[in-house]
């Protein structure tokens, strides 16, 4: 394995819902790398309760070309509004409320239509035990109802279980049949 070299690292958006685990998975991955590069700014982690000045300095490290920041951990004050270019990977760790939350962060990795890139969803294991009938059958007045498990997104539950390209999934749930939509790669896991 040849050793981590910051300006090789492609460019990793990480979504998350939470701020302390964000924080956590920021310094996580800070001490995974050699401790000469330890606190330099290669990964950061954002969300709205910082101040101005450190998500400015933050985000324009992340988006420069020339900026130090390789792999940013945000929350969805990232995901909406702010355009990224040269994007390689974004991911989502856990499943978003909202189709629209989806659409938005995974949108972030195909900024830049002339090259490939990459929206990974991080799911927990519940989202394979849920039956897509329980969003149609769904009674709110139940108060023994199980709720985290039905909160979550059915489309987005839906594209989980049937191991498909999130592309084509969400091309099909919009009733885009343009070029540009159907130009997805299927993967199964």
């Amino acid at each position: 394995m040849s050793p981590f070299h910051p300006a090789l690292q492609p460019r990793v958006l990480i979504f998350i819902d939470n701020k302390k685990l964000a924080a956590r998975i920021s310094s996580h991955l800070d001490l995974c790398l050699a401790p000469t590069l330890q606190n330099k700014g290669i990964i950061v982690h954002y969300h709205s309760k910082m101040s101005e000045k450190y998500l400015q300095i933050a985000h324009d490290s992340f988006i420069r070309e020339d900026g130090v920041c390789r792999i940013m951990v945000a929350t969805s004050a990232q995901s909406v509004g702010i355009d990224f270019l040269n994007m390689k990977i974004v991911c989502t760790v856990g499943l978003p409320s909202t189709t629209t939350d989806t659409l938005q962060r995974g949108g972030c990795a195909f900024q830049s239509s002339n090259e490939d890139a990459l929206f990974v969803m991080f799911h927990e294991p519940w989202v394979h035990e849920i039956s897509l009938d329980d969003f149609q059958n769904f009674d709110a007045a139940d108060l023994d109802c199980p709720r985290v498990p039905l909160k979550a997104n059915s489309q987005c539950v839906k594209i989980t279980q049937e191991c498909l390209c999130i592309q084509k999934g969400f091309s099909t749930y919009l009733g885009d049949e343009s070029m540009d939509s159907a130009a997805y790669i299927i993967l199964m896991i």
